[in-house]
């Protein structure tokens, strides 16, 4: 089954993700290649630092088709010290503000909404949140906190975490970024001077000023390290007779959708199967029963599973391609696309429109990974 988010859409919002055909034009200011969330949301910082004419081109037959439309729909950037870097988790709040500002200058097109998230077990070792908004419970803090939620065991009680539809933001960024031509695969390019002069797709060649390469993964010819894929499981429920008083990420995610679905797991798991194994799903059903014991009696009403591309540090490279002054790549988003994906764009934005790249973007450079240069003695050999 697939995920539900393209269902729960409104049509506009779906008509958003599959934009009609048009006549793909010769030439264009910034052309963005990739459809999902890294490459609308590089389209959409860079209309709103003032480059007016952007293109995105997609491979699929919607926009936000393949990973972008599996995540489980959480922001959470007081998870990301502990699971990636301090340094990471700052960027991961920087976009989540950039989201609700997004949002308020969209007039609510997102739609995002507050969640309290309850963080036990080894999920909660090194999890440093805000300390106006975060709290250190003990066990019977836990239990207090929700009746439906059977967890005695201390945790983090992080407030101010927010919840979406991914696709609901994807369709918005759309609607800002510029026309998106799905079902266009960039075949190949030409090459002068340094710099990407053609793309050559099946609708025809467009000139790029500028090319953003937002694809899963960093194109190969580029990257001098090995990338993998970590699949993720998620399985929502019918509607529950009850609410939550919190999300909990324990074993698995466990959160409540607004209309009182409960939806659970987003998984880390090794093998590369396209589709939910059942033996995982019935995995994933379990925990849920553990977790909120009243939720065992609820059918599941869809089981998906999504691939996270993934770098050696599980951190994303942003960066400009070596040897082209006009080629730019954000890829390698593992799990937070969603999450940072809108403020990693408006620094890419910045660093197009200025010709000067911010300094939130270093750690995420392309050259981390190139192996040390051997060490050179300055003692002469004896002969």
């Amino acid at each position: 089954m697939s995920s539900p988010w393209f269902e729960l859409l409104d049509e506009p919002a779906r008509a958003a993700l599959k934009p009609t055909a048009l006549e793909l034009p010769d030439a264009a200011e910034v052309v963005v290649i990739g459809g999902g969330v890294a490459g609308l949301a590089a389209a959409a910082m860079c209309r709103r630092a003032g480059i007016d004419d952007v293109v995105v081109l997609e491979r699929g037959e919607r926009l936000a088709g393949e990973t972008s439309n599996g995540p489980a729909g959480l922001l959470n950037p007081d998870m990301q010290s502990h699971r990636l870097s301090p340094r990471f988790a700052e960027i991961a709040r920087q976009s989540t503000a950039l989201h609700l500002e997004l949002d308020r200058e969209w007039g609510g097109e997102i739609g995002y909404y507050p969640v309290e998230l309850l963080v036990c077990g080894e999920e909660a070792r090194g999890v440093e949140g805000d300390p106006h908004l975060t709290e250190h419970l003990d066990g019977l803090g836990v239990a207090a906190l929700d009746p439906q939620v059977a967890l005695t065991e201390p945790g983090v009680l992080l407030r101010r975490q927010w919840g979406l539809n991914p696709l609901r933001l994807c369709a918005a960024l759309a609607a800002h970024g510029g026309p998106a031509f799905t079902g266009t695969v960039v075949m190949d390019w030409d090459e002068a001077g340094g710099r990407i002069v053609r793309l050559a797709t099946p609708r025809g060649a467009i000139s790029p000023g500028t090319v953003i390469f937002a694809t899963a993964s960093v194109p190969g010819r580029w990257m001098g390290v090995s990338q993998d894929l970590v699949k993720g499981t998620t399985v929502v429920t019918d509607p529950a007779p009850f609410r939550l008083n919190v999300a909990v990420i324990e074993s698995i995610l466990v959160r409540q959708l607004p209309d009182g679905r409960l939806l659970a797991g987003s998984t880390l798991e090794a093998d590369l199967e396209p589709e939910a194994l059942p033996q995982r799903v019935a995995e994933i059903r379990a925990d849920l029963a553990r977790l909120v014991p009243a939720a065992a009696a609820l059918p599941t009403r869809w089981a998906w599973c999504c691939f996270r591309p993934g770098t050696p540090d599980r951190l994303p490279v942003v960066d400009r391609l070596p040897g082209l002054d006009n080629a730019f790549v954000s890829a390698g988003h593992y799990r937070t696309g969603i999450l940072a994906g809108p403020g990693l764009a408006a620094a890419l934005a910045t660093w197009i429109a200025s010709g000067r790249r911010p300094p939130e973007l270093l750690p995420l450079a392309l050259d981390r990974f190139a192996e040390p240069a051997p060490a050179v003695s300055n003692v002469p050999e004896e002969g």
